[in-house]
C-alpha cells in the first residue's frame, strides 16, 4: 500500500510539474518572477501529496440525500485521484509467483536502503559546502563605515548588516531568517560606485523575494526525491529564473544595461560562484543568455488582464480539484453508509446483552477471546439473523464480510458493549436463487440496520496487510464436487456455504466454493486468506484434523479437552500448509496484498426497540 501511495504521488506531482511548463511557456514574454513562482510551485508540490487536500475535501459536510451518479466523469475522478490503485486489478497474486528474497532482504528493503543512501549523500554534501560559507561569515568583520556602507545605505536604507570576507566567495546574500550580505573585501577596488550598487539592487531583490528560503526547500525536494530527474531540472531553471527576475528588477531601478554587465563579469572574473543555491549570489544561471538580455535591455510585458485570469484560474483549480475530488469521495461514502435501497427486515429486535452466569457457555467463549458467542444468517424460508453477545465491531465485520482486524476507527465501545440482536425479514422478501446469493441480500438488511439502529457511518480504504494467498499446487486440484441443490429456498441452513468443525476434529464443508474455503482458512489461520486459485464451483471437503500451532506446540496443548473427539496429540497432526497440498492440491503462501479496510466515521448506541 505504501508503494501505491509514493506512486500516486509521483504520478500526480509529475503531471503537476508538466502543467506548470505548459504555463512558463505561455508567459514566456512575461516577467521572470512570474515563471520563477511557477516553478517554485511545481517543486513544492513534491511536498504536498494531493491526498492531504483529498482528505481536506472528505471532511467537508455534504446532504445526506445527494446521490452520486455512475458517470464517465465518476470514473475520470476516480482514475485521477487514485492512478494505479484504483485501476489495478484487487486479485490476489497466484502463489506460484511470490519468491521473497531470501533472509530479511526484501525488495522494498532494498530500495529503501538506495533511497536513503542517497539522501544522505546529499545532504552530507551539502552540509560540508555550508560549513565553508559558515567560517565564511565567522571570519568576516561587520562594515560599519566606509564607501561600501554609504552606497548600500542609498540603495537600502534598513539596517542590512554588511560583512567584509577574505574568502573567494562571490557576493551574496546568506542566511533564510535574518540574512547578512557577504562582500569580498578586495571587489571594491575593482568596481565603481554604480557597479557596487547594481550588485548590491541585485542582493537585495533576492532578500526581498526570500530566494534563499525557496532554494532551501527546492534542496529538501531535491533530498526526498533525488532518483526523479525532474526535480534537477526544475532546479536549473529555477535558478535560471529568479537570476533573470533579480536581472530585471535592477534594470528597472534604473541601473545602467552596460555598468551592470560590466560588474557581473568582473565579479566572476576574480570571485568563484556560491557552493550553494541557497546563498543568492549574483554570477549564476547562463551568464551569456543573462548578459543579452541585460545589454538588449528587453522589457518583458507586464501581465494583462487575460493572463492574469489565466493565472489565477490555474492556481485555484490546483488547490480546489483534489478538494473537489474529496469532497465527491465523501458524498460516496456517505451515500454507501446510507441504507440502499433493498428492502431491510421486517421486525428487528436490538437489546444490551450482560453475563448473568460466569460459568454459561457465552463467558467460556468469550474468555477464550471469540466473537461472537452465537451469530447465525438464515437464508432459506423468509430469513432470519439472530445473535448472542455480539459486539458492534464484529457485526460490521459479519455485513462487510471483512476480518474484525479490518474495522477500526470508531468509538471505543463497538469493542466492548455487546447486544443480542434478533431480526426477521419480510415474507417472499429474499429473491430465488443460490444460496451464497440469498447470504448477501441478508448481510444488505444488516448493512440497513447497523445504519437505521446505530447511526453508523463509514468509508472503505485499501490497506496492505500480510495475508496468504491460497492456490493451485503442483499437480492440480483434488476437489470432489458438490451434488446438493443450493438453489431453492427450502434449503436447510448449513447445507450451502457452510464449515462446521474444528482443528481437533477437522472442519466439514457442505457445497463450499474457494471463497468459502478461503474465509474459513481466515478464522484458523494467523492472517486473512485470499482466493488466487481461479476454480469455479461448488465442492464438498473435509479439512483436518491439523495442527493449528505454526511455531510448535505448547507443551500440553495436546492434553487439553473439551470439544467433541476428546483430547488430541497435535504434534502427530499435518498443518495445513502441508495438509492442503497433499489432500485437496491446494497451497498457501505468504505475502502481502490491499485489502478492503471499513473505516468507521461515527456511531451511536442503538436505538430502542
Amino acid at each position: 500500500m505504501t508503494a501505491e501511495l509514493i506512486a500516486n504521488h509521483l504520478w500526480q506531482s509529475t503531471l503537476f510539474l508538466a502543467t506548470a511548463a505548459l504555463l512558463t511557456l505561455a508567459f514566456k514574454k512575461n516577467r521572470a518572477q512570474v515563471r520563477y513562482r511557477l516553478w517554485l510551485a511545481a517543486s513544492l508540490k513534491f511536498l504536498v501529496p494531493f491526498a492531504l487536500l483529498v482528505a481536506a475535501g472528505k471532511q467537508l459536510p455534504w446532504p445526506s440525500s445527494a446521490t452520486i451518479p455512475d458517470s464517465p466523469i465518476m470514473v475520470a475522478i476516480d482514475a485521477v485521484s487514485q492512478p494505479f490503485s484504483s485501476l489495478a486489478p484487487t486479485v490476489a497474486p497466484a502463489a506460484s509467483t511470490v519468491k521473497p528474497l531470501p533472509g530479511w532482504i526484501t525488495l522494498p528493503t532494498l530500495l529503501g536502503v538506495i533511497w536513503f543512501t542517497g539522501c544522505a549523500a546529499l545532504l552530507l554534501m551539502w552540509l560540508a559546502r555550508w560549513r565553508r560559507v559558515a567560517a565564511a561569515v565567522r571570519e568576516a568583520t561587520t562594515v560599519t563605515s566606509g564607501r561600501e556602507l554609504e552606497i548600500l545605505r542609498r540603495v537600502d536604507p534598513a539596517s542590512l548588516i554588511l560583512l567584509f570576507s577574505d574568502s573567494s566567495i562571490e557576493p551574496g546574500a546568506v542566511g533564510i531568517l535574518r540574512p547578512v550580505l557577504l562582500w569580498p573585501r578586495s571587489l571594491s577596488a575593482r568596481l565603481s560606485d554604480e557597479q557596487i550598487r547594481a550588485i548590491f539592487a541585485h542582493e537585495l531583490a533576492h532578500i526581498r523575494s526570500r530566494d534563499n528560503l525557496a532554494a532551501a526547500l527546492h534542496m529538501l525536494v531535491q533530498a526526498i526525491f533525488w532518483f526523479h530527474p525532474l526535480v534537477w531540472w526544475v532546479g536549473a531553471r529555477l535558478v535560471d529564473e529568479r537570476e533573470r527576475a533579480c536581472d530585471e528588477e535592477v534594470i528597472k531601478q534604473g541601473s545602467q544595461p552596460q555598468v551592470y554587465a560590466e560588474s557581473i563579469l568582473r565579479t566572476c572574473e576574480f570571485y568563484v560562484e556560491s557552493p550553494l543555491v541557497c546563498v543568492s549570489g549574483i554570477t549564476g544561471s547562463d551568464l551569456k543568455k543573462r548578459i543579452e538580455a541585460i545589454m538588449t535591455d528587453r522589457l518583458s510585458r507586464n501581465l494583462s488582464p487575460a493572463r492574469k485570469i489565466l493565472l489565477a484560474t490555474a492556481g485555484i483549480t490546483a488547490v480546489v480539484v483534489p478538494i473537489g475530488i474529496g469532497v465527491v469521495h465523501g458524498a460516496g461514502i456517505h451515500a454507501q453508509a446510507q441504507p440502499d435501497s433493498s428492502p431491510g427486515f421486517e421486525v428487528a429486535s436490538i437489546k444490551p446483552w450482560k453475563l448473568v452466569d460466569n460459568n454459561s457457555r457465552e463467558a467460556r467463549i468469550i474468555a477464550f477471546g471469540a466473537d461472537p458467542a452465537s451469530a447465525l444468517f438464515n437464508p432459506a424460508g423468509t430469513g432470519r439473523f439472530t445473535a448472542t453477545a455480539v459486539t458492534l465491531k464484529r457485526l460490521i465485520a459479519m455485513a462487510y464480510l471483512v476480518q474484525p482486524g479490518r474495522v477500526s476507527g470508531g468509538p471505543d465501545w463497538i469493542s466492548s458493549d455487546r447486544y443480542t440482536i434478533e431480526a426477521k425479514a419480510e415474507e417472499g422478501v429474499l429473491l430465488p436463487g443460490e444460496v451464497s446469493v440469498r447470504f448477501g441480500q441478508l448481510r444488505a438488511m444488516l448493512r440497513q440496520l447497523l445504519a437505521d439502529r446505530f447511526a453508523l457511518r463509514l468509508h472503505h480504504e485499501p490497506r496492505e496487510f500480510a495475508v496468504y494467498a491460497l492456490g493451485v499446487a503442483k499437480g492440480g486440484p483434488r476437489l470432489q464436487a458438490a451434488d446438493r441443490d443450493c438453489f431453492t429456498l427450502s434449503t436447510a441452513p448449513g447445507a450451502c456455504h457452510s464449515f462446521s468443525g474444528g482443528a481437533r476434529a477437522g472442519l466439514i464443508g457442505q457445497s463450499v466454493d474457494m471463497a468459502d474455503v478461503a474465509a474459513i482458512l481466515t478464522q484458523v489461520t494467523d492472517r486473512p486468506v485470499i482466493d488466487g486459485t481461479g476454480i469455479k464451483g461448488l465442492f464438498d471437503m473435509k479439512i483436518g484434523p491439523w495442527n493449528p500451532y505454526l511455531n510448535g506446540v505448547p507443551e500440553g496443548a495436546g492434553e487439553r479437552s473439551g470439544e467433541e473427539g476428546g483430547p488430541v496429540d497435535f504434534n502427530t497432526l499435518p498443518t495445513l500448509f502441508t495438509h492442503l497440498p497433499d489432500k485437496f492440491g491446494l497451497r498457501l503462501d505468504a505475502t502481502k496484498a490491499p485489502l478492503d479496510t471499513i473505516v468507521i466515521d461515527s456511531a451511536q448506541h442503538p436505538s430502542e426497540d
